[in-house]
């Protein structure tokens, strides 16, 4: 039994390694960090270097907390970092320990979304005036989460003080820490359809379009002529915050990446959740893009990427897919990666770690990510150079 279990690993062993590792692309990982020593940390990067990755996507703000010490949090009143993880820094430790490796380190953040916590957790505690409301929700006392995404709670985007705080949040981890880059998620309403679950009906929004608009957005139907501007200015609202970040990283951190996890397609991202990606790539406000596949098989994850691909165009395009947290296995996770690949993305991603098994980390190391990888959107030339180097060489093994 022994001998035909250690067959059957080496046979498929053999098959990952007939699998082409291609020599420049992104092999990104999403990690909530539940590492609460250096040590852990320092455990959890060897894994991760030695499956292939060369990007890692650090859950860095989410359920309304930090995972550093924040001032700017402990400004707002909350509190000033995740209680587990008081007494050291653990973006800080991560950061260099990811560069020691040689795999860039982007902050991963909530942007909008605050989390399941019960009444909206330690940001909607503090100011529950910065909740996103929903339509059937409205005039009930305090934050409620969204029926369509169960337990979800959101700030609204429109609200001053709510794009004041993330925006200093997010210039806090620029200027604090030394990452590769900023990775925005929840970067959107929460799911607004049907009618009567859509966001937001806050007394701010529902203020302010009817000073532009002359019109109280609660009294419209979908069936109303100013639907489509109240639908707008939704869309307006995330896409102004978008390029508020752009010029705030700009002015902050010039040589560092901004990118975004999105919805595979544009068009419903923008008609669900007013997030108009196609718009924020058409004006340059991004560096790469992280589009969501949720497909079981590879043919799904490969038509997901080519709708982004022409979409997207010329720009940095990698695919998430989430076999690991399916608990796919090694070669449906493998054939995954291919056809993103197949369908012209940059790379893939990879969610997340925290649910990879030792039998996909095999298969990755042994197969698609068993050469050492470029990542294209760090440095274009050194990219170019790489895979032309790759394609010669494997044009001399061909021909010899």
């Amino acid at each position: 039994a022994e001998l035909a279990r250690d067959a059957a690993r080496r046979a498929a062993v053999a098959g990952y390694r007939a699998r082409e590792s291609r020599p420049v692309e992104g092999r990104g990982l999403w990690v909530r960090p539940i590492e609460t020593s250096p040590e852990q940390i320092r455990a959890s990067l060897d894994r991760i270097d030695a499956a292939g990755f060369n990007m890692v996507f650090l859950e860095t703000v989410w359920g309304g907390y930090t995972i550093y010490p924040s001032p700017v949090a402990e400004r707002a009143g909350m509190p000033a970092q995740r209680p587990e993880m008081r007494g050291f820094d653990p973006l800080k430790v991560w950061v260099a320990e990811a560069h020691a490796r040689g795999i860039e380190l982007h902050a991963w953040t909530h942007t909008f979304f605050v989390g399941v916590e019960s009444g909206g957790g330690p940001v909607l505690t503090a100011h529950p005036e910065w909740a996103a409301v929903e339509r059937e929700d409205v005039g009930k006392a305090g934050p409620q989460p969204s029926r369509m995404e169960p337990g979800y709670y959101w700030m609204d985007a429109a609200v001053p003080a709510v794009r004041a705080h993330v925006l200093a949040t997010f210039e806090e981890i620029l200027r604090g820490y030394d990452v590769d880059g900023l990775h925005l998620d929840y970067i959107r309403y929460p799911v607004s359809l049907p009618y009567g679950a859509d966001f937001s009906y806050s007394a701010y929004s529902r203020q302010t379009f009817a000073a532009e608009h002359g019109v109280d957005p609660y009294t419209l139907t979908p069936e109303s002529p100013q639907w489509p501007t109240w639908n707008a200015w939704r869309e307006k609202q995330v896409t102004t915050f978008v390029d508020q970040v752009r010029t705030m990283q700009e002015r902050v951190a010039g040589d560092r990446q901004l990118s975004a996890a999105v919805f595979a397609d544009p068009t419903d991202g923008l008609a669900k959740k007013f997030q108009n990606w196609g718009a924020w790539v058409d004006a340059g406000t991004l560096d790469f893009l992280t589009g969501m596949s949720f497909g079981t098989s590879a043919g799904s994850v490969g038509h997901d990427t080519a709708v982004m691909r022409e979409r997207v165009g010329d720009v940095p395009l990698y695919t998430a897919t989430y076999g690991p947290l399916r608990g796919s296995s090694p070669d449906l996770m493998l054939d995954q990666v291919q056809a993103v690949n197949d369908a012209n993305s940059d790379g893939a991603a990879l969610f997340a770690y925290n649910q990879l098994n030792a039998r996909q980390q095999e298969a990755l190391r042994e197969g698609t990510f068993r050469t050492p990888a470029t990542v294209p959107h760090a440095d274009y030339r050194a990219a170019a150079r790489s895979g032309a180097a790759a394609l010669r060489e494997t044009l001399r093994q061909a021909t010899a």
